[in-house]
């Protein structure tokens, strides 16, 4: 998306060079580059000014690499747990540029982990809501927890999600 304040356009997909083609009014502008889900690369948001006749080169970094482990109770990996991480609040950084107001791009990753409970996840800069599930036959509760991804971070190592115990419920039947 690519606005000045008063004036907003939408530039749906670029070509298969990465290259769009708008014609702007001079002044400053906010662009939102929001590569597709699958991308390596992370949302971005710039602020540039633009003359009559400018080309714009805008190029995003690649997500963070994020790596964990996930262990029951008994400090044993969990294997084939959902992992499955939601963007709340995307992150930029330049500060001047993150907007409250502003909804975050729908932004959802999903792994399972390996045999030894490990996962690694791409995420974009910012708040993120993880959500762990583990198959009902184990009998572990799932979790959610918040994490955070720094702005200028690409790699983020040894996130550990460890699962409570689930509650039981023990009734006496007259």
């Amino acid at each position: 998306q690519v606005g000045n304040g008063i004036f907003g356009i939408d530039v749906p997909t670029t070509d298969e060079d990465g290259r769009f083609k708008a014609t702007l009014y001079e002044g400053l502008y906010a662009i939102d580059v929001v590569s597709p889900p699958q991308s390596r690369y992370r949302i971005a948001r710039f602020q540039l000014p633009v003359a009559d006749g400018d080309a714009l080169t805008l190029a995003p970094e690649p997500r963070a690499s994020m790596t964990g482990l996930v262990v029951d109770p008994s400090a044993s990996p969990v294997q084939q747990a959902r992992i499955r991480a939601e963007l709340m609040t995307p992150n930029y950084a330049d500060l001047d540029l993150n907007r409250a107001e502003q909804s975050a791009p729908s932004r959802t990753r999903q792994v399972e982990t390996d045999a030894e409970g490990r996962f690694a996840l791409l995420l974009d800069p910012g708040d993120h809501r993880l959500h762990v599930e583990i198959a009902p036959r184990r009998g572990l509760p799932a979790v959610q927890m918040p994490i955070t991804i720094p702005p200028l971070d690409t790699f983020i190592p040894g996130v550990r999600v460890a699962i409570p115990p689930a509650a039981a419920l023990v009734a006496d039947i007259i």
